[in-house]
């Protein structure tokens, strides 16, 4: 779809934590078989050009996540999103991300390849319920085309996993601005929902 001149394209991919990295036969499929099977032909379907942002629910591998100091993302996504270099690619799934090389952090800016990486996920390891913490949004500003570079990409994204408190007034003449959330596992009303031009969920 194109939103602002943002062409924007999803995919329901969703690699299981354990998989067989360069081939689908070691793949352990969870309980959501329908969004962790075929994920091969998932990537397949990815255009190889001509996407701004990109929304999977899984992770490529080595960015953002990183469960017990090992990745668990999928190689073979990475490098779909290597070769298509859009300026923004959105995901989940990795509730607990941490650790190297990126931290506790949910989002990360690979400069070379010009492309912003965030990790939605607002869910911890566990459910607040059962003791476990709740993220804010992710916000980001996407100045509308032709601007390209990702220092052009502002997020809204503090310490301890959450974004600022106050966020600045939207500027809807220059930016298109995406709230980001995932996983939250029916604890979205808990969610204070900043206004925004495109949520992802």
């Amino acid at each position: 779809v194109e939103l602002e001149g943002l062409r924007i394209y999803g995919s329901p991919l969703s690699r299981p934590y354990k998989h067989g990295g360069e081939t689908e036969e070691g793949d352990v499929l969870g309980g959501n078989k329908a969004f962790q099977a075929n994920s091969f032909a998932r990537v397949a379907q990815i255009p190889d050009s001509g996407v701004d942002v990109l929304i999977t629910h899984g992770a490529p591998r080595g960015i953002l996540d990183t469960i017990n100091g090992s990745p668990v993302g999928c190689p073979v996504l990475l490098r779909k999103v290597q070769k298509l270099r859009p300026r923004l690619h959105i995901f989940g799934h990795v509730h607990c991300q941490g650790g190297a090389p990126h931290g506790d952090a949910r989002a990360w800016v690979d400069a070379e390849q010009g492309t912003v990486y965030v990790n939605a996920c607002n869910l911890g390891e566990f459910a607040p319920k059962d003791g476990g913490k709740l993220y804010p949004p992710v916000v980001i500003d996407l100045p509308k085309p032709p601007a390209r570079t990702e220092q052009d990409a502002v997020l809204y994204v503090g310490p301890d996993r959450a974004i600022q408190t106050t966020l600045p007034p939207h500027q809807p003449d220059k930016h298109v601005r995406i709230v980001c959330v995932s996983d939250t596992h029916t604890q979205e009303e808990l969610l204070a929902m900043p206004e925004g031009d495109l949520l992802v969920h």
